[in-house]
């Protein structure tokens, strides 16, 4: 079996488990189901026909498709190449995809034409002097785009997926040497104010995490993980590679609905669910088919969400074991789970303890060397073999994002504590100034989040002429629940200081996202309706 210390690429440990287990189940997608073998082979086909329309190494292969297996083809195929793949978030619309595809060199395009997802009208409405071919375009805002190949519902022939993989020479490929030091691919992060940012990823530090998400969650070839979420994020492709190592299966889908949701937990006997995402998990546990007591199966269930929700997903799968997590993309991720031997408290108040050869730090966020003490609250810093390699062509933001001594600065507020464990206490950044005083929007809404008609709770700052800024708190509330906004303001007094009490309430049917999270500062735009005065 390979293991971290040989060092493997995402390549070599996809074709370790195609040689090893062949036939045994990679992926499951929407009844689909896909082998290590049937991957491996499929991502061989696609990197011999990139090289032979000319491909070299480090060119972009950009993937604007929903989950599917031919993505997964073209990721590790980009990779078997020698190319460098980039996942590209399907929300994107004009100026997003116009930067994306300009800034990202990237040289070979593969998308959609399907009614349901409009990339390729988004695209022609991003590029005005895009034709008919797609082919050599020399775009003025996408220079080093040469090829846009449709995988679904190409208009012509001459830019069908079938059409790529018409160049199949049969058999005389040899792959390029990959190393672990290489970047893998680049994944952009969801923009919020400004352009997202490429990040670039090694082999060595995705493989690194998913190794050390196998051990610390005791994977075996066994298990059956269930992961909704979206192939360009990091929240699929790193189960996928711990799925990987340890040749378990992984069940995706094209886009999530909560009937597929529990329909694959029952049927397939679901052992994690990699739910990650209260906006996910809160649709399934509602479900009118759900039943956790039911799913024996389920030993472990992943989630990030304040630590009452937390206790009501741990009680609602009631044989699984809850664990929550801490990461981004500039660390491979995620740099800590909680453990299926921590304790309920340990498993309810934090992340787990970090992977082994990742460091962590609590630093003054205004000082970024001074070093806190055990659970002192400050800016969480990290280093260590899974960090990212650079925001490509953004030298300024790298060195931005690092102190001078060679430490991630991720913009989140947290603790350590006596035994080494990472508790997450928001955004430096999602701080309220009220009066004068800081305060951090987690702290209000992790205590609205224990009412029980509240789902999820959202806190941002709106601008006051007497107090510069105030609460306003968004609310998800459980279907059919009786509460108004006066019962969220009463249910605040006396529990949280009264210049913390929401001056605004806002109830929402659905919340603004990106890939995976709540954008809240399109929660300002909203209608806030009126104001309470204490």
């Amino acid at each position: 079996m390979l293991s971290r210390s040989d060092n493997p690429t995402l390549i070599d440990l996809l074709k370790h488990a195609a040689e090893k287990n062949p036939g045994g189940l990679c992926l499951s997608m929407d009844g689909v189901k896909c082998s290590f073998s049937d991957l491996y082979q499929g991502a061989l086909k696609r990197a011999e026909c990139l090289t032979n329309l000319g491909a070299q190494n480090g060119d972009k292969v950009g993937i604007l498709l929903p989950n599917g297996i031919e993505y997964l083809e073209i990721f590790y195929g980009a990779m078997l190449a020698g190319c460098i793949p980039v996942t590209i978030n399907n929300r994107y619309k004009v100026a997003e995809l116009k930067y994306v595809l300009s800034h990202g060199d990237v040289r070979f395009l593969f998308t959609s034409a399907a009614q349901e997802t409009n990339f390729l009208n988004t695209l022609n409405e991003a590029f005005s002097d895009l034709d008919d071919t797609q082919n050599s375009q020399n775009l003025s805002d996408a220079p080093v785009l040469e090829k846009i190949y449709i995988v679904e519902n190409p208009p012509n022939s001459d830019i069908s997926d079938t059409s790529f993989l018409s160049n199949l020479n049969k058999g005389n490929f040899n792959p390029p040497i990959i190393k672990s030091d290489d970047i893998a691919f680049i994944m952009f992060t969801s923009g919020t104010t400004a352009n997202p940012k490429a990040c670039c990823l090694s082999h060595r530090s995705v493989v690194g995490n998913g190794f050390a998400q196998v051990e610390r969650w005791q994977m075996t070839e066994e298990d059956r993980m269930y992961d909704p979420l979206p192939f360009f994020h990091m929240s699929a492709i790193l189960p996928l590679t711990a799925s990987i190592c340890s040749m378990s299966s992984l069940y995706a889908t094209r886009y999530f609905s909560a009937d597929e949701a529990v329909e694959t937990f029952i049927n397939d006997e679901i052992t994690i669910g990699f739910i990650a995402f209260p906006t996910l998990t809160n649709e399934i546990i509602n479900h009118p088919k759900f039943d956790g007591a039911a799913l024996s199966s389920v030993r472990l269930v992943n989630n990030v969400a304040p630590i009452s929700t937390l206790e009501i997903y741990d009680k609602s799968f009631e044989h699984g074991v809850g664990v929550s997590a801490f990461g981004m993309t500039e660390a491979g991720g995620v740099i800590c789970y909680g453990d299926v031997d921590d304790s309920l408290e340990k498993r309810l108040n934090t992340c787990g303890k970090p992977f082994p050869g990742i460091e962590v730090r609590i630093s003054n966020p205004e000082n970024p060397s001074e070093v806190l003490g055990a659970n002192q609250k400050g800016e969480i810093q990290i280093r260590g073999y899974s960090l990212f390699e650079g925001y490509y062509k953004d030298e300024e933001a790298t060195q931005n994002a690092m102190t001078d001594d060679g430490w991630y600065r991720s913009g989140d507020l947290g603790a350590l504590d006596e035994d080494g464990y990472l508790s997450y206490l928001g955004r430096w950044k999602d701080m309220l100034k009220i009066g004068g005083e800081n305060v951090a929007a987690l702290e209000i809404e992790s205590h609205i989040n224990t009412h029980p008609s509240v789902i999820l709770s959202q806190v941002v700052g709106i601008e006051d002429e007497r107090y510069d800024e105030v609460a306003a708190v968004f609310i998800e509330a459980v279907p059919g629940a009786n509460v108004s906004s006066q019962d969220i303001i009463d249910y605040c007094k006396g529990q949280i200081s009264n210049f913390k009490i929401p001056r605004y309430v806002v109830f929402v049917n659905e919340w603004p996202m990106s890939a995976t999270k709540i954008q809240k500062f399109k929660l300002k735009s909203f209608d806030l309706g009126e104001k309470y005065s204490p």
